[in-house]
């Protein structure tokens, strides 16, 4: 499985040796250099590689390995030649999830869809890798699915978020850890606020200034066993919750002599009313554009 192994010559020789893990048991493996723990490559890896045709590494983008003791879900890609002779690094897409152990890395692998191979590497080059034996499940994460959803709710007359989950199955007793974060650019998120709790969700007050109107924010919740921090579920993120006011449609073109048209305004989040009367509104700013003109009303 070495991403130094040429697979070209077993492919004429003995194509019946060739490395293919369609039938792969799905389990937690570590990749084994003799009794050194290796790695999955993290970049892309060229074809006939690692004793197989397609080659499987570990994609990462915008993402990195997890920290010790903890867990991360990425992807594994699969390196392929499409029409035209180009080379894909990602034409098939696999979920890995990755478990930083200290002193090495352990993988949930899936059978491939086809006959493709986990790749690995680590030095020296001097033997084929193996994987190696199923990892004692003491060590693994908690395997629960807790699906964060994110909701907008009033508590004491102030907008707050809440990050709802809910585990498959209970598990008492566990607690959660929520972290909020925002999206701050495009594909990158800053951490705004980080708690543990007991209870099956968690708030966060819009305050106007960690957290305000025009923010997309997400929930990631992790479960842990109460005195047992170091075994912990894979973290798992909730879609991304647009607070603030939209617009649908978010464009209109309109003519002069042209049909009527509906724009709905619509929040995402309560409006909380200052005083006691009923009388709360929100005043909006609208402009058009006309041939280069701008008009505001």
């Amino acid at each position: 499985r070495s991403t130094s192994f040429d697979s070209l010559e077993l492919q004429r020789v003995a194509s019946q040796h060739l490395v293919c893990d369609h039938s792969l048991p799905p389990a937690w493996y570590r990749l084994m250099l003799g009794q050194q723990p290796v790695e999955m490559p993290t970049r892309c890896v060229e074809m006939n590689r690692c004793g197989t045709q397609a080659p499987v590494w570990l994609s990462l983008k915008s993402e990195s390995l997890p920290a010790p003791g903890e867990s991360k879900r990425l992807t594994g890609c699969a390196t392929w030649q499409v029409l035209g002779g180009t080379r894909d690094c990602c034409l098939f897409r696999i979920p890995v999830a990755v478990r930083n152990c200290g002193s090495f890395f352990v993988y949930l692998l899936q059978p491939t869809p086809g006959c493709m191979g986990y790749c690995a590497e680590g030095e020296p080059w001097c033997c084929n890798v193996h994987l190696g034996d199923l990892v004692s499940q003491a060590s693994l994460p908690l395997s629960l699915a807790v699906h964060p959803v994110i909701t907008a709710e009033l508590l004491q007359g102030r907008a707050h978020l809440k990050c709802s989950y809910s585990p498959r199955s209970p598990e008492p007793p566990v607690r959660f850890r929520v972290l909020w974060s925002r999206l701050s650019s495009p594909g990158h998120r800053e951490q705004i606020h980080q708690e543990t709790t007991p209870e099956l969700f968690a708030h966060l007050e819009m305050d106007g200034a960690n957290l305000r109107l025009g923010d997309t924010v997400f929930c990631t919740v992790t479960a842990f066993r109460r005195g047992s921090p170091e075994q912990q579920s894979l973290p798992e993120d909730s879609k991304g919750f647009y607070a603030g006011i939209k617009f649908l449609p978010e464009s209109l073109e309109i003519a002069e002599d042209g049909k009527e048209h509906v724009l709905t305004v619509l929040s995402t989040v309560p409006i909380a009313c200052p005083g006691q009367d009923d009388s709360c509104k929100v005043t909006l700013q609208l402009s058009t554009e006309d041939l280069g003109k701008s008009f505001t009303y």
